[in-house]
């Protein structure tokens, strides 16, 4: 994985879109408060868990995933210091609801 991130002599602040698809993608282009801020891209080789929902693209994230992602990066070019038993249990709250939603099917 890996993170692009601006000036690294300032403090940066994160913000996620947590919404579906297609409206986040309507957020980022039609909002002009988003659209002034500077944008944080990272890459992963991860595959979605989020298995009751279809992903738009197969390297698509739920935000719960991509924020994990983004403090294992963080954490590794240490910008935080987060330990990996925290890291490691992030998801389990989402791997929980994934798993009783597809109980319910």
């Amino acid at each position: 994985m890996s993170l692009l991130f601006g000036d690294k002599g300032k403090n940066t602040i994160l913000f996620l879109i947590d919404s579906t698809w297609p409206c986040s993608r309507s957020i980022l282009l039609h909002s002009p408060n988003i659209q002034r801020l500077e944008k944080v891209s990272f890459t992963h080789t991860k595959v979605s868990s989020f298995t009751f929902k279809q992903q738009p693209k197969e390297y698509c994230l739920s935000t719960m995933e991509s924020t994990l992602c983004v403090l294992e990066l963080l954490t590794e070019h240490k910008l935080e210091d987060l330990d990996r038993k925290s890291l490691d249990g992030f998801l389990l709250p989402f791997e929980k609801m994934v798993e009783y939603q597809l109980s319910c099917e």
